[in-house]
């Protein structure tokens, strides 16, 4: 990709991605744009001269330009020091699709990253985007986490079982001193057995809340805390203001998803990878 290829790129990519965090329904479509802009820029500082960063242009045989692809290549936590190259943008041009094109990207960006020392391959995608995950899957990406998200109804709208815990768990919920800070679901003999952190954004619509939990053995040791505990975040979030709360799940479970559908998540992203 040269330089003026990057700059009319990039203001399509930042548009693409604010209108795909609208869809998921991530964040409202006033605030999509300063949002996704400030994510390019803290990704790119230096444009297509960032380290690690490599952006190619999709062309056809005879020349023109049908779409582009973005690599990073990272070290995240589960790779303990190994090279990740994580796709973060790629698109084929309406017009030049369902011809394999984009299917041809992605195995040559496999490539490249392998050549420049990936063991594994990552990205995202948006819940809505079903095309681009059955893509993605008959080229070997399985799913690694998912991102949930549930409309918060207002306190007026809730039902008495709103509020009641799962029978048979028992649950005392403990805010840290500041009421979007830890907290903890212990058991019957005041052990904790999962901690839920509860991180606040706030954008025009409201505030915005992400759920992060704790402690994998959870599920399958202590059945019934992980609902009780994020009803206990759910009634908090209200009091606070939240509007919207998402949530990331590693590979999903049967238990996991029918536990959030009940309190109304439903899938807007999730997480795909493979081996290289």
């Amino acid at each position: 990709m040269t330089w003026a290829e990057f700059d009319a790129w990039s203001a399509h990519s930042v548009r693409g991605f604010a209108s795909q965090q609208v869809a998921a329904g991530l964040v409202t479509e006033s605030d999509a744009a300063v949002a996704a802009a400030k994510v390019f820029a803290d990704l790119l500082p230096e444009g297509l001269a960032t380290p690690a960063h490599h952006l190619w242009t999709v062309r056809l045989p005879t020349g023109p330009a049908v779409g582009h692809l973005w690599l990073w290549l990272r070290s995240p936590p589960h790779l303990a020091g190994g090279v990740e190259g994580f796709v973060l943008d790629v698109e084929v041009l309406e017009g030049f699709r369902r011809q394999g094109l984009g299917r041809a990207a992605m195995l040559a960006a496999e490539a490249a990253a392998l050549d420049l020392g990936a063991t594994t391959m990552g990205l995202n995608v948006f819940g809505p985007n079903n095309a681009a995950s059955r893509l993605y899957a008959t080229l070997g990406y399985t799913v690694s986490s998912v991102t949930l998200t549930s409309e918060l109804r207002p306190t007026s709208e809730l039902r008495p079982s709103d509020s009641l815990r799962p029978t048979g768990s028992t649950v005392a919920e403990a805010p840290a001193a500041r009421p979007d800070g830890l907290w903890a679901a212990y058991d019957d003999e005041g052990l904790p057995v999962a901690l839920l952190g509860l991180q606040l954004d706030r954008g025009s619509d409201g505030v915005h809340a992400f759920l992060q939990v704790a402690e994998p053995r959870l599920a399958a040791d202590h059945p019934g805390y992980g609902e009780a505990l994020v009803r206990a975040a759910d009634r908090v979030g209200r009091a606070l203001g939240v509007r919207r709360v998402s949530v990331e799940l590693p590979a999903p479970s049967a238990v996991a998803s029918e536990a959030y559908d009940r309190l109304g998540f439903t899938l807007t992203a999730q997480t795909m990878r493979k081996a290289l």
